[in-house]
């Protein structure tokens, strides 16, 4: 697969009124926090787009395999292909990147015996050099 990765900067209008206009943040909240949250036209393009080689999503779940260490009753959740920005100078790139949601149980000791709790675990792989962005969890 190909992709595009984008050299962009962030956009300034000028009064924090006109930004909420031209920039909406949409958020959807429950009791238990932020559930998602998406901005819309914050960056500029400044250039064209350079196209690259992907690895695909096999290649990338492999990644994840060989860098962490997971039990036999974790599940994978979720996998999205999405742009993510990477600061560079004072600019910043959108680039592909592959995100996974893994669910696992933990198992612990409790002073009455044993407990567990499920755990999800996300992590983001960068699409074009394989190379593991973020883990979070």
């Amino acid at each position: 697969a190909r992709s595009l990765v984008w050299a962009v900067s962030l956009r300034k209008i000028g009064s924090p009124l006109l930004n909420f206009i031209m920039f909406p943040l949409y958020t959807v909240a429950s009791e238990s926090g932020v559930m998602r949250m998406e901005a819309t036209g914050l960056y500029t393009l400044t250039g064209e787009g350079e196209e690259k080689d992907l690895i695909s999503c096999e290649e990338a779940l492999n990644v994840i395999k060989k860098e962490y260490e997971y039990s036999s009753n974790a599940t994978l959740e979720n996998v999205s292909l999405r742009y993510v920005s990477i600061k560079k100078n004072n600019q910043y790139e959108l680039t592909p990147a592959w995100f996974f949601k893994v669910k696992e149980e933990k198992r612990f000791q409790t002073g009455t015996g044993q407990a567990s709790e499920e755990i999800s675990v996300y992590y983001a792989v960068h699409a074009v050099t394989g190379n593991i962005m973020e883990k979070d969890g």
